[in-house]
Formats: C-alpha cells, structure tokens, sequence
C-alpha cells in the first residue's frame, strides 16, 4: 500500500498498472532506499512533525512531479527541501511505527494434574492494537497482558493506587535485566531514555529495589556465596559481587555457560517427558540434579531455581509424591513472593497450587490456611468467571462442604 500510494500520488503513475510488475518495483523500491538518510532524519534539530503533517497531506493531493516541485520550492529554510527527503521522511517514519506500536501475541498453555498447573507462555504472532500502544512503558509494570485470539484484556499485577499510571512493559523487566541494559535496549528499540519509578529510584542512587532485583538474576560469589551481578565484555562475563562486605570481581563467564546448559537440559527433560520418551520418575531425578547444580553457580535468590523447583513439584504430583512436592513448592513460593511481591496475583497462584496439595493430602485445615491467603488476591485480581477465580471458588466450596472453611 505504501508503494502504491508512492507511485501514483507522488509518482504520478496510474493506480491500475499492472499489479506483477516486479521488475520495476523492485527498482522503484532500490531508488528510494538508496537515498535514504535515517541519521539526518533522526538527528536533524528542525524536524517539526506538525508542519511535515500538513505538508506532506498538501503533498499527497498533488499528481504529478511538476505540481510536486511547485508545493516544495514554498517550503521554508531548514525544513525539507527536496522531494527525495520527503520520501525519506514517509518511509521513515512509517519503518518506525511497526517496531514500536507492534505488540508480541504470546500464546499460554497449561497443563493440569490433580489440580496442579503449570504455564508455559510462545511467542506466535505480532499485532497492532491502537489503545494498547498508547500504554507507557515501565521496567516495573503494573499490569499483564492476556490475549485469546485477536482480542488482549490487561489485567493488574498488583495494587494499583487511585491516580497512579497504568503502565506496561515494552521488553526488558527489573527482574531480567540491569539498568543499563534496560536503558540501551529502550534507546536502541524504542528511541527514549527511560525514566520509570525503578529507573528514577536508580538515578537517584536509592538502588535497594534495583539489588533486590539483581539478586533475583545473579550468580553465587565465589567468595562469599553473595549475588553477583554480571558484567558483559567483548571476550568474557565478568561478575562483581554486590556484598558491600566482598565487591570482588571475577570471570564468570564458565558459570554463565553453565546456567545456560542447565536451563536447555530443563527443557529437554520436559519436553522428552511430555513425549513419552522418558519416565517421571526419570524425568524427576533429572530435575532433581539440575536444581542441584544451579545452586552451585546461582545465588540463593536467583529466580531460575524458581522455574525448576516448579517444574519438579509439577512432575511430583504426577507420581503422587505430594509430600515433597509441597516442601518444594513452599520454596518457590518464597521467590515468587520476593519477584512480584507477596500480595500479587502470581504469588497466589503458587499458594493455590499448595492449597491443592494439601487438600490432595487430605490435609483440610492447611488448604483452608492457604485458601484464606489467596482468595482475596484472586477476589482483587480476577473477574468472575476466569479459570482463577472459579477454581477457587469450586475449592472453597468443597471446603466449606468438610466444615473447614
């Protein structure tokens, strides 16, 4: 459409020429981007999007080249000046619309045994969703987005005071990348330097958030067993550890790889598990020595541990070993509570999934315990009607059946 509009508006070539004309599109499209100047268009002081609007749709009336460079010679000193810069500007700017107000359609699937649920969420498509790209940015949003078919419905994560912003992730999270990643990513992907709660607090040198955050992504000191933050270089990964007691950096680049490894061979033991290529019990000592050697290169707080110690409960409950699923499962609770924050929708899952542990268990009492922590997470969070809420009100029932609730 872009092309089209090019070649009979500015082109003056008619509408109705032939639609398989490949040669002379392609060299149409060569001409045009081989003068294209993006640096200029992007550094350029005196680029005034109002008048380029106006302009451009004076521009697009035009039919001819003539009457073109008529509208051109009116322009005025230190704005675009030639016909070619115009189609920069259009090309330009229509390039940079796709990447920035393009949405990640993920796709979540779930899969239930004995009432425990594991998600996993595939990247499937890309859309464009017009209210949704109006949503600022935060390193530490406070919403999630959902999507079933060609419909998104955001949901908050947490508790969103009167007033506040409602905001959204672009990409890079305070759980997965540091500030500096954060900032480079934005800069090179969306044209801002960001400036949210998390990366204010960092400027400002108030960094307790911004460590808590580091731990949940940093690898075990070689010292003192505290978090090391690391530091990508062009040869190597080195790692400084943010104990105020030890800050000694190293190469960590061996145990880098190493987490790297573990989490593939996650993976692959799920996958070869689903398949019916491995046993449970197989599958589950496998998981078993992963989680073992993640805790020797991975800090204590890191949130990989987390994504095993889930999977491993999961494949526990498959084979009616509830017992040490919950022990397992009560430690996951504890990162998860520490990432999102005890009172998110995403703790109460993790505690609704102990909830129907010990209630497998026949353990009543405790998934009544439970069950009051949860539900006015989910009674805040969700609506009527979604797989959250109607799970636990179908548990609370039962519950209330036993007299326990």
């Amino acid at each position: 459409m872009l092309v089209s509009t090019i070649r009979s508006e500015v082109f003056g070539e008619e509408e109705n020429r032939a639609k398989d004309d490949v040669a002379s599109l392609k060299e149409l499209l060569q001409e045009i981007f081989n003068s294209l100047n993006l640096k200029y268009l992007c550094e350029n002081p005196n680029f005034d999007m109002d008048f380029f609007r106006n302009r451009i749709k004076t521009i697009s009336e035009m039919k001819s080249l003539s009457k073109m460079s008529n509208v051109m010679t009116k322009i005025e000193p230190g704005q675009l000046t030639s016909m070619g810069e115009v189609i920069e500007y259009l090309l330009h700017r229509h390039y940079l619309q796709v990447p920035i107000n393009g949405q990640s359609i993920s796709f979540v699937t779930e899969e239930l045994c004995d009432n425990v649920t594991v998600t996993r969420r595939d990247i499937v498509a890309s859309a464009f969703f017009p209210t949704m790209s109006m949503m600022n940015h935060s390193c530490d949003c406070n919403t999630d987005a959902l999507f079933n078919g060609s419909t998104v419905t955001f949901r908050s994560n947490q508790f969103i005071p009167v007033g506040a912003e409602i905001t959204h992730c672009y990409g890079p999270s305070v759980f997965h990348a540091s500030f500096e990643e954060r900032q480079k990513t934005l800069k090179e992907n969306y044209s801002f330097d960001c400036d949210c709660t998390p990366c204010a607090m960092h400027k400002s040198g108030n960094t307790d958030k911004e460590a808590l955050h580091t731990q949940l992504r940093a690898m075990k000191c070689k010292h003192c067993c505290g978090p090391v933050e690391l530091i990508n270089k062009e040869s190597s990964v080195l790692g400084k550890c943010i104990d105020m007691a030890c800050q000694k950096t190293e190469d960590y680049t061996k145990e880098k790889d190493t987490c790297i490894m573990l989490k593939k061979r996650m993976d692959r033991t799920l996958l070869q598990e689903s398949k019916g290529e491995i046993t449970i019990k197989a599958a589950v000592k496998k998981l078993e020595e992963i989680s073992t050697l993640l805790e020797n290169v991975v800090y204590k707080n890191n949130f990989t541990r987390a994504k095993v110690w889930d999977k491993l409960s999961f494949l526990l409950c498959k084979i009616q070993d509830y017992a040490k699923a919950v022990s397992i499962l009560e430690q996951s609770i504890k990162l998860v509570a520490l990432k999102f924050g005890p009172k998110s929708v995403h703790t109460a899952r993790q505690i609704f999934s102990l909830t129907s542990i010990h209630f497998m268990l026949s353990n009543y009492s405790q998934a009544a315990f439970y069950l009051r922590k949860c539900e006015p997470i989910f009674s805040r969070f969700c609506t009527p009607g979604s797989k959250d809420y109607e799970d636990m009100v179908n548990l609370k029932q039962c519950l209330k059946t036993l007299k326990v609730y």
